[in-house]
């Protein structure tokens, strides 16, 4: 990669590289909106419905150093983020005509924001009953079952369970958002012309494969043990191999 633009994913031909940078620039770029939209309500609390935060630095800058799509994506995100407490998510003014730059993100969808208790749960947890807790945090319903992108999440959603710029902007089974482990979840998206889910689910349902400890949090990856058998030599390499082999 070329050393003078060590942020410019364009023209990088390693997957991994090119996604560590645009990760990077993803979590970048979401500090930093997070830090305007907290000074603008400070600024102006009787602003309109929707706050109003200049991102135009970040999408400059980006626009000069690598690909232009990154900063309008930036810029929309921001955009869609930015709503009130008195304006739902969902009616935000968006232009998403056939000609306009941000149709290609027309289906990303604002979870609205949430009160998150971070108490650690008194019964003993199963991997089904520690998935269903992780889905009702993300506001998931267990009765979906078409694919879908991951909804952006509110600040105080446990990391482990904030979603991906892979889970954001690309289709895939919703259960896959309900473990908490980042790199399983993107790796289960990016191999998925090569994952059967039904089979992927037919063991987990079958087969023993993680224990959760005692009175920890279900979205906690540490409270997650993966147990030696069957399940962890089919599967394991999810959690700790990448797409081009173990990292």
């Amino acid at each position: 990669m070329n050393g003078s633009r060590p942020d410019c994913w364009h023209g990088v031909t390693d997957p991994r590289e090119r996604k560590q940078i645009q990760d990077r620039l993803a979590q970048r770029a979401r500090r930093k909106r997070l830090r305007e939209a907290r000074e603008a309500k400070k600024q102006d609390s009787s602003a309109s419905n929707c706050a109003t935060v200049d991102h135009s630095s970040t999408c400059d800058w980006l626009s000069a150093t690598c690909d232009p799509d990154l900063a309008t994506a930036v810029e929309t995100v921001s955009t869609l983020q930015q709503s009130s407490n008195q304006t739902p998510p969902t009616e935000l003014s968006t232009d998403f005509s056939s000609d306009s730059p941000y149709r290609y993100l027309e289906n990303i969808e604002v979870v609205p924001p949430m009160t998150f208790t971070a108490q650690p749960p008194a019964v003993q947890l199963t991997v089904f009953s520690a998935m269903f807790m992780n889905g009702k945090v993300l506001g998931l319903s267990c009765s979906t079952v078409l694919p879908g992108k991951s909804k952006l999440q509110s600040a105080d959603i446990p990391i482990p369970l904030q979603p991906t710029s892979t889970q954001i902007f690309n289709y895939h089974a919703l259960f896959i958002d309900r473990f908490p482990f980042p790199k399983m979840r993107d790796n289960m998206i990016n191999m998925s012309p090569i994952i059967d889910d039904e089979e992927f689910l037919q063991d987990l349902f079958t087969m023993d494969s993680f224990t959760i400890t005692p009175g920890c949090a279900s979205w906690d990856p540490q409270s997650w043990k993966l147990k030696k058998g069957p399940w962890a030599e089919k599967w394991g390499y999810l959690l700790c191999y990448g797409p081009e082999g173990l990292e």
